[in-house]
């Protein structure tokens, strides 16, 4: 029974050749004009066999590019899983590697946060110090500067108790003197006569420095403050008219090579201190003028100048 092309399916289509088609091809085999048998591997409209299994449907031609798109979906799936697989690796030999570091990383953080802490707490230390210093500067300055009153009133009353004294320097010493009876004579001599009754006491005082060869200084002290400026007053008006024979000790019967004597207002240690070294700084300034007059200290760089009052020695470190 022949088949009608037109009864046959698209895919059996592609593939059935009419048997006048088929004897025109030549066999392979021998190469002769024999024309080949028609024979169909596939039937017509035939009834299926009895309990024959069912008619599969011929599947269609697999291409290139079929089997190229089954190759990559394999090759993707196998490359997936092997780099999943070497990411897992990867990771966990970087995990492994960097473990030691992670604890290194903690133990420094946690290192870092007691040492923040450390720090705050000194920081906290260091702001009340800071209050703490700044408070006891303001009582510093404060006692400083009441020091500095108390001191400067101390030297006024250490000196207001010298206000009746002479010092005479540069008398010399004898073992067998008589201060009394020189103190009396440097009063006639100078024209300023001195009754027992005015002269209070009298005494030699100690060297500041040890090792001077200058006798020790006669202290005198007389009954008022205006016997002591008349003294004083009339030891300077002497010198002035014997300028070339000052006062000295052989003018007031002290036995010896006669020497030159000075007779001033008895000042306090502070105020001495205070009165040599106006007169060092004299010299080096060229000032012309340094007296006492009533236990303060004055300067005067010559006769039109105005003077200077010697209260400290701030006065002198500021001295053009």
């Amino acid at each position: 029974m022949g088949l009608d092309e037109a009864s046959l399916s698209p895919e059996m289509r592609s593939v059935w050749s009419c048997p006048d088609c088929v004897r025109a091809i030549p066999r392979a085999s021998n190469n002769d004009n024999t024309p080949l048998r028609n024979v169909s591997t596939i039937r017509g409209n035939k009834r299926q066999a009895v309990n024959s299994p069912p008619m599969v449907n011929v599947s269609p031609t697999i291409t290139r590019e079929d089997i190229k798109d089954v190759v990559q979906e394999v090759l993707k799936d196998t490359l997936n899983n092997l780099f999943a697989k070497m990411n897992d690796n990867i990771v966990n030999a970087i995990n492994n590697e960097l473990k030691p570091l992670k604890d290194e990383i903690t133990a420094l953080k946690n290192s870092m946060m007691f040492i923040s802490d450390q720090y705050e707490d000194i920081k906290k230390n260091y702001d009340a110090s800071q209050l703490k210093i700044s408070a006891l500067e303001k009582e510093n300055d404060g006692l400083v500067h009441t020091v500095s009153s108390l001191e400067h009133r101390c030297n006024q009353i250490e000196q207001q108790l010298r206000q009746n004294n002479i010092e005479i320097q540069c008398i010399p010493e004898n073992k067998n003197e008589n201060l009394l009876h020189i103190i009396k004579n440097l009063g006639n001599v100078v024209g300023c006569p001195l009754e027992d009754q005015s002269i209070i006491h009298c005494t030699r005082i100690s060297k500041i420095n040890k090792t001077s060869p200058r006798p020790r200084s006669v202290i005198v002290q007389l009954s008022s403050t205006r016997l002591r400026d008349q003294v004083i007053a009339a030891v300077q008006n002497y010198n002035k008219k014997h300028d070339k024979n000052r006062i000295n000790s052989g003018l007031i019967g002290v036995s010896g090579n006669p020497s030159t004597i000075y007779v001033s207002e008895h000042l306090s240690p502070f105020y001495k201190g205070l009165h040599a070294a106006a007169r060092l700084r004299a010299r080096e300034k060229g000032y012309k003028f340094v007296w006492i007059r009533g236990g303060r200290i004055f300067m005067r760089k010559n006769e039109e100048a105005p003077y200077i009052l010697v209260k400290n020695f701030n006065v002198l470190d500021k001295l053009d």
